[in-house]
């Protein structure tokens, strides 16, 4: 009786773990990077000692998601389906142009913090970016946003209302093509001109 009562405890608790898990999968690109951290020791020990430094630069974790490897995680995991100007909390940034360079800039806040522990390897910079396996990696996570941000699902009119009010991008002044011609972000963000004599 007691050997049936403690596999039927061992069995539930083994089911909520594995429903915890399937709760809320990350994306393909997300969990290459979990297998990569839990499968390469030094990627680890390199982004965690990342993370801290920006830990303890911005402790604010609505400025800077990346508290710990779990909250990158989760940032990378949603930031692949964010519009470049909803990526990260921007105080004081009203603007969307404004916000759009946070965000790229956060991007690669923790990616370009500079290390103690790769001062003497022969990188162009010592940060973790361009340690392999890590450095193909975050190529495969710049794609993935790309295809995003190239998907249909990146553009509705909302989106095309909002970016038709910016001043910063030029947008109120008549340089550029129609916007029927847009179907996605990366449409907009790669716009032509209305004409030569535009430029």
């Amino acid at each position: 009786m007691l050997l049936a009562s403690l596999f039927f405890v061992s069995l539930s608790a083994s089911c909520q773990n594995r429903a915890a898990k399937t709760d809320r999968p990350y994306s393909t690109t997300t969990q290459k990077l979990v297998d990569l951290v839990e499968h390469d020791s030094r990627i680890k020990s390199l982004l965690s000692e990342a993370i801290e430094k920006g830990r303890k630069i911005n402790p604010d974790p609505s400025t800077n998601p990346a508290q710990s490897l779990e909250a990158y995680y989760d940032f990378i995991d949603r930031s692949q389906t964010a519009m470049p100007w909803d990526v990260i909390f921007c105080p004081g940034q009203p603007s969307i142009f404004g916000r759009m360079y946070q965000a790229l800039c956060y991007c690669y806040f923790i990616n370009c913090m500079p290390l103690e522990s790769l001062e003497n390897e022969s990188l162009f910079t010592n940060s973790v970016q361009y340690v392999e396996p890590y450095r193909s990696w975050l190529v495969d996570y710049c794609k993935s946003w790309g295809s995003f941000l190239s998907s249909p699902v990146s553009w509705n009119k909302e989106y095309k209302a909002l970016m038709m009010q910016q001043e910063e991008l030029g947008m109120t002044k008549g340089w550029y093509e129609d916007p029927s011609n847009w179907h996605s972000f990366n449409d907009f963000f790669s716009r032509r001109l209305a004409s030569a004599d535009q430029r």
